[in-house]
C-alpha cells in the first residue's frame, strides 16, 4: 500500500507513535494475561517499524 502525507501529517502521525512507544512498556509491565502481554509486544514491534519508516521519509 502506498499512502501519501504531507509533512504535517507525518509529524502528527509521529507524535501518536511516540505517544503510544511511551505508554506501552508500562501496560506490558502490568498486564496478567500472557496472551494479552505478547499482543502488546507485537504492537510495539509494529509501532517501531512505523517510526522508522516515517523518520525514513522525513524532509530535509
Amino acid at each position: 500500500m502506498i499512502l501519501e502525507l504531507t509533512e504535517q501529517e507525518r509529524l502528527v502521525i509521529m507524535d501518536l507513535v511516540t505517544m503510544e512507544l511511551t505508554e506501552l512498556p508500562s501496560e506490558i509491565r502490568h498486564t496478567d494475561s500472557a496472551s494479552y502481554r505478547d499482543d502488546l509486544r507485537e504492537r510495539e514491534r509494529c509501532l517501531r517499524d512505523v517510526q522508522a519508516r516515517l523518520e525514513e521519509h522525513a524532509e530535509v
